[in-house]
């Protein structure tokens, strides 16, 4: 920095790195003339000794050590001392001939083409490798024993719901309070969910978890919910064991559905399904692709926002059922469970199953499963293929009830499903599913069926899907059509076939996007228009919507609204509507939120006429560890609790409104399990009288874990010192200042400003502006007063 300040501009550090002279006849003060600055003619210089350095590799954080620095000659930066031993722990492959001991040497000395950058200012190494140089490691994966299983704590989290409604003189009110809980302790982890209403309470999940790192695999006791997508889902109260996807390095999971999308500036995008979030991240503009995926169901369009940094937003969808299993060649997955089943209503029964699932070679996946539920018994048995003309997976489930049915004979039931899927180059997808079921198979797998329908009935659903991107930035085009037919030997009620048909286009123009859509079904016929917009400046935009609907059954109308956020992190949130509808009554509706570090509280007022409505929610949580109680938004499946002593108010850049406590804890609530997470600190709006060692770390946790994230800080009162000389004039622009330790403490500034750290009034400071002892002076600083609010003033006459 000093540097760009003394640098004149036809002197500027060439590229090829050769040195430089400065003319300090450019600097201000008497002593101008005397200052030593050889020491800049290669830029910033590092002087020889040991620095605690934050080391990079090729990009990417590495760790935090004490590095050693040595120099050949008075008049060359000194150069980082590194062994062969300290390399190969970072991934780099020495070269042939280097050994890998603990001999300080240049880092070019072991691996031929590589080099060190250190920035003094901001403590950091980085260290440049040609990728053929570097241990190769699976992408995704964490190096073993570099998992961090977390601190013992507990944690607790609550959603609280009120509704009332009120109609003339008749109200209505609801009340709906949810929670959930856990302990950590070591490897291991207790969970438990429920929620009360209408005076009743509903428990969700309660039971004990534990990885099983050899299995790469999740093992569960208590009350859960058996979900692999095999057969249909169930809760047990038994005991479960399955592989964990996340275990496993990016190139090794199952079939992801790509996102892709454009971003017109540096954006936010979020893919959501089934309204549970499972992607977010920041994009530069231009096109972006997401084909890393987790937690996916087995169906359901994804759902994707792109909020624009101007403001704007974009949203499409993403069509996605259950395509083939396929799995990388050698890769396998498991899953079993026992225990007894949880009836919401009767009995429950003993159930036992396991599924499997294994990539070979060719694009080939075989799965199969086994289920016996009570008196019955299920095997499903399939297979997916992945080819040139597109996707493709089949599978059969067989299923018998031992027992005799009321229908005179022992029930048995087969389902055929068959998927397939396919993209073009031109932007076009297609997705078809189809599904034929005869007998008593839905029974023996846990689904539903009218008692009348006997067990030859059966039914056969048909779903297509294509999707669209148009050419010259015309949108994005969706067309879909379903059909359902029942098989049944004798007509009934329940006989007959249902079809729909939906036709979507969406479309982005500057700031302003269209959407317009049109629907089909047995019983109705609408169609839909919207048209959003960003209105006012770009950092505190608000968005404008307008949406006509018309449909057959309900007539049309009319809804206009606006929203958005504002606050320095977008914390408080608004919105308003009115709506006309067909029989020209009028609808309004008001509503406001806010998002803090202990949580997210919103209430809506909706009127209509003599009728009206008020809702409330808020939902918050807390984490108990060794060192108290820390707030936090809500519970993420792996979270981080942040501690740099003496910091409070600074910022977490991670999770939005979220600042340091006054102990200085935060929490991050949103960590990738078994994946490297970037942990940073903004220090805004903490006490200008600390300082941190360094604003980021980079983290691993395990599924369900709570990693303790420790900043160094250094806590001290900030001043500014005005110096002055003998004769009144400043002292040398650039000159070091150091306690009486020797300590650097500051830098001569602008007319003799010095912003100093930890320095009593009294004490002397050394000002330093040459090697001679004559270029020198000391300043003894008395107290002045306050220079701004929370920072001291110093001043003196250097002798």
């Amino acid at each position: 920095m000093l540097c760009a300040v003394l640098v004149q501009a036809e002197d500027l550090p060439p590229k090829d790195g050769k040195p430089v002279q400065f003319n300090s006849a450019f600097l201000p003060g008497g002593s101008a003339m005397k200052i030593d600055l050889s020491r800049y003619a290669r830029r910033n210089p590092v002087m020889p000794g040991t620095y605690e350095a934050d080391v990079w590799l090729n990009g990417e954080w590495q760790v935090r050590r004490s590095v050693h620095f040595a120099a050949d000659d008075t008049q060359s930066d000194a150069v980082p001392c590194l062994s062969g031993v300290t390399l190969t722990s970072l991934g780099v492959a020495l070269a042939a001939g280097a050994a890998a001991d603990d001999l300080c040497l240049p880092v070019s000395d072991h691996a031929p083409g590589a080099t060190a950058r250190f920035d003094v200012s901001e403590q950091r190494l980085d260290i440049e490798v040609p990728q053929a140089a570097l241990i190769r490691h699976r992408f995704g994966m964490v190096p073993p024993g570099k998992s961090d299983d977390g601190i013992p704590s507990g944690q607790l989290a609550w959603r609280l719901n009120l509704h009332r409604s009120t109609s003339g003189r008749r109200s209505r009110t609801v009340r709906l309070l949810a929670h959930e809980a856990g302990i950590n302790a070591g490897h291991w982890r207790v969970r438990g969910a429920g929620s009360w209403s209408a005076s009743r309470y509903a428990r969700h999940h309660l039971y004990v978890e534990r990885q099983v790192d050899a299995w790469r695999a999740q093992w569960r006791l208590g009350e859960v919910m058996v979900a692999d997508g095999t057969f249909a889902p169930v809760r047990l109260r038994g005991m479960t064991i399955a592989s964990d996807a996340r275990m496993e390095d990016d190139a090794n999971l199952g079939y992801k559905p790509t996102v892709r999308g454009v971003a017109r500036t540096h954006a936010r995008v979020r893919v959501s399904q089934a309204a549970v979030l499972l992607r977010e991240l920041a994009v530069p503009p231009g096109l972006f692709v997401i084909d890393d995926l987790q937690g996916l169901g087995r169906g359901g369009d994804l759902y994707v926002t792109i909020d624009e940094e101007d403001g704007g937003r974009t949203s499409f969808r993403v069509p996605f059922f259950a395509m083939p299993e396929l799995l990388g060649e050698g890769q396998s997955t498991v899953a079993m469970s026992a225990g007894h089943t949880v009836a919401t209503r009767g009995q429950g029964s003993d159930l036992m199953q396991a599924t499997w699932r294994r990539g070979f070679a060719r694009d080939t996946t075989i799965y199969t499963g086994l289920r016996r539920q009570g008196s019955g018994n299920s095997a499903l048995i399939g297979a997916a293929i992945d080819t040139l003309a597109g996707a493709f997976a089949v599978d059969f489930t067989g299923a018998r009830m031992a027992t005799r049915s009321h229908f005179g004979s022992s029930g048995r039931g087969r389902t055929w499903r068959v998927r397939h899927g396919r993209r073009w180059h031109d932007g076009t997808s297609m997705w078809l599913n189809l599904v034929r079921e005869r007998g008593s198979v839905a029974q023996a797998v846990g689904g539903r069926r009218h008692s009348s329908e006997g067990r030859n009935a059966g039914h056969e659903r048909l779903d297509v899907v294509f999707h669209r991107e148009l050419p010259a930035d015309n949108g994005i085009l969706t067309a879909s059509a379903s059909q359902r037919r029942s098989l049944r030997p004798v007509p009934s009620r329940h006989s007959g076939s249902e079809r729909s048909y939906a036709l979507a286009w969406t479309r982005g123009w500057q700031r302003a996007t269209l959407d317009v859509s049109m629907r089909h079904d047995t019983d109705d016929t609408s169609a839909r228009v919207g048209i959003s917009m960003p209105l006012g400046s770009p950092s505190s935009p608000t968005l404008l919507t307008v949406t006509g609907h018309e449909s057959r059954t309900n007539g049309g109308r009319l809804q206009v609204g606006v929203g958005g956020a504002i606050g320095s992190e977008r914390e408080l949130g608004y919105g308003a509507f009115v709506e006309n509808g067909a029989d020209r009554a009028r609808r309004l509706g008001l509503s406001a939120s806010h998002l803090s570090g202990a949580g997210e509280s919103s209430l809506a007022i909706d009127r209509a006429g003599a009728a009206h409505g008020e809702s409330f929610s808020t939902a918050g949580a807390l984490v108990f560890h060794r060192h108290g109680i820390t707030r936090a938004q809500r519970l993420g499946e792996a979270m981080a609790l942040v501690h740099a002593p003496g910091a409070a108010g600074a910022r977490l850049p991670s999770a939005t409104g979220v600042r340091l406590d006054r102990r200085g804890y935060g929490v991050v609530p949103y960590l990738a399990a078994f994946r490297w997470n970037a942990v940073e600190i903004d220090p805004t709006g903490m006490s200008l009288d600390v300082s941190l060692s360094s604003t980021r770390r980079r983290v691993a946790p395990t599924a369900g874990a709570l990693v303790l994230v420790p900043f160094e800080t250094d806590v001290g009162r900030t001043s500014l010192l005005v110096a002055r000389l003998a004769d009144g004039s400043p002292p040398a622009f650039g000159a070091d200042v150091l306690d009486g330790q020797g300590r650097s403490v500051g830098v001569v500034g602008q007319a003799g400003n010095i912003f100093v750290r930890d320095v009593e009034p009294g004490a002397p400071l050394t000002v330093r502006w040459g090697d001679r002892s004559t270029d020198r002076c000391v300043v003894r600083a008395v107290r002045g007063g306050e220079a701004a609010q929370g920072l001291a003033r110093l001043t003196g006459v250097c002798e």
